[in-house]
């Protein structure tokens, strides 16, 4: 699998690192959105 984005809740850098060596990583601090669907659309 190679994912295009990685969109992640989780505020580890160890986390942040591992996946942005996969993808470009999105972090997107838990509590902060009301759903996947308009966070989305705030970045299209």
């Amino acid at each position: 699998m190679q994912p295009d984005l990685i969109l992640t809740a989780s505020g580890e850098p160890e986390d942040y690192e591992k996946f942005s060596k996969i993808a470009p990583t999105i972090v997107i601090p838990y509590e902060t959105y009301r759903s996947v669907e308009e966070e989305g659309g705030r970045a299209c």
